[in-house]
């Protein structure tokens, strides 16, 4: 069964096999410039280097993404006012699902980065505001 573009019927071949994929912490002083292009809003391709994507007005922004295989994703949290909670695969996946990635709580100034190792489309919402941000996506190439 094909839920979120994942097939929950094979292993997962992006599962963290240890803390190099996953990091949380601040922002970064990078800021949101550096890494890839964005689009306007509507998604955006980055070689291997860092991508961001920003949370606040309980959107992500862009909604979805384009990176290389190896290619990192920085989740920039600026909503004031609301905490989030990063998940991947869709709100509806079994309970036998494991997420490749399921965030502690994120507040405003805070990020987490996520390293996607192989190709694919990997779908993510947050688990604390499914009925607005459950449609993201990122595509590995």
């Amino acid at each position: 069964m094909l839920v979120g573009c994942i097939d929950f019927g094979d292993p997962q071949p992006n599962k963290p096999d240890g803390d190099e994929n996953v990091v949380l912490g601040g922002a970064s002083s990078g800021g949101a410039g550096s890494g890839g292009a964005s689009d306007g809003g509507t998604g955006a391709t980055a070689g291997a280097e860092e991508t961001i994507v920003t949370i606040a007005n309980l959107a992500f922004s862009p909604r979805e993404v384009t990176i290389e295989a190896g290619g990192t994703v920085r989740w920039l949290m600026e909503d004031v006012g609301f905490f989030h909670f990063l998940v991947e695969g869709a709100p509806d996946a079994p309970a036998t699902y494991e997420p490749l990635f399921d965030t502690p709580r994120l507040d405003p100034g805070e990020d987490f980065t996520y390293t996607f190792k192989r190709p694919g489309e990997y779908t993510y919402y947050c688990s604390n505001h499914v009925s607005t941000m459950s449609d993201a996506k990122v595509t590995v190439e």
